[in-house]
């Protein structure tokens, strides 16, 4: 998952909606509460600075820019900020959240961010565990856990999925509901703000795979040696993650049916369960306990 927290933005000030539609771009110079960060904040050290523009943090008003690579090569670049946000809590009450950081970003390029991948969004809400992540800066007031349902996009009309943060109601419902499963969130020193999980064999028609079980393994370097489809997961302790072929097949013609895997670079270093994988389950990520909880049970919108 991605760490930064951002949104496009825009210095536009009069006439706007002539230059962007509703809801498309943040307008920066609307909000009284915006600020940007500046080089000699200790924030801004926790974001990656363009290389041909770095910070200079003896200069008091240099701005903190920030420009974030994805792994396809897609970038963002723009200035790391921070402004008062108001969030709906299960409560039915606003809360406001003072001083929430995030990326203003006027630069946006490649095929993640501007092609049809995003479809048609305009940031990216970033869930991992780094300092700055959105569910960082939440989970130290609402407390340090999250939870998500993607449902099946090819229906129609597309049924609702969500994301709660936080403890409460649901939060409770997920620890004692015993269709849950549950397996510890491991951490690697290459890449310590994603979530890892160990898986201990795979399947295929409930067959079990011969591979050398050290090849699922996450070494010293948080890296995998091996990248296989993904049908039926043995994890750690006991469970086991088994997927319905939509969750790994694609219909790309009409009875034309496609394995949904992308080849993952030597750079990359490790496999990824993405979100079509996991669309139609609970997912409970508990930081706290470190570990993650999901079910094929209990989509419904609480």
């Amino acid at each position: 998952m991605s760490v930064l927290l951002w949104v496009s933005c825009s210095a536009c000030l009069h006439n706007c909606s002539y230059f962007h539609s509703s809801g498309s771009t943040f307008l920066a110079r609307h909000s009284s509460s915006f600020s940007r960060y500046h080089c000699f904040d200790s924030t801004c050290r926790l974001v990656p600075h363009p290389q041909l523009n770095p910070c200079n943090r003896t200069l008091l008003h240099i701005l903190c820019r920030y420009q974030y690579l994805y792994s396809d090569g897609s970038t963002i670049s723009g200035f790391f900020s921070k402004d008062m946000t108001t969030l709906n809590t299960n409560s039915g009450k606003e809360a406001k959240l003072e001083n929430l950081s995030f990326g203003c970003g006027f630069q946006i390029l490649g095929p993640s961010v501007s092609g049809d991948n995003f479809n048609g969004a305009h940031g990216v809400m970033g869930l991992g565990r780094g300092p700055i992540s959105f569910t960082s800066q939440l989970g130290r007031h609402f407390g340090n856990k999250f939870s998500y349902c993607l449902m099946d996009y090819t229906l129609s009309p597309p049924p609702t999925s969500y994301l709660i943060i936080g403890r409460g109601d649901h939060s409770n419902t997920i620890s004692r509901n015993p269709k849950m499963s549950f397996t510890p969130l491991l951490i690697t020193p290459l890449s310590p703000t994603f979530y890892y999980i160990g898986i201990k064999s795979v399947k295929v028609n409930n067959i079990k795979l011969q591979i050398d079980p050290s090849l699922w393994s996450i070494n010293e370097l948080g890296e995998t040696r091996l990248k296989l489809p993904r049908l039926s997961f043995e994890l750690e302790g006991g469970l086991a993650f088994e997927l319905p072929p939509g969750n790994y097949y694609i219909e790309t013609k009409k009875a034309i049916k496609c394995l949904a895997m992308q080849p993952v670079g030597n750079k990359m270093g490790f496999l990824v369960i993405g979100n079509l994988m996991q669309q139609g389950f609970l997912f409970g990520f508990d930081r706290d306990k470190s570990r993650l909880s999901f079910s094929h049970h209990g989509c419904a919108l609480p």
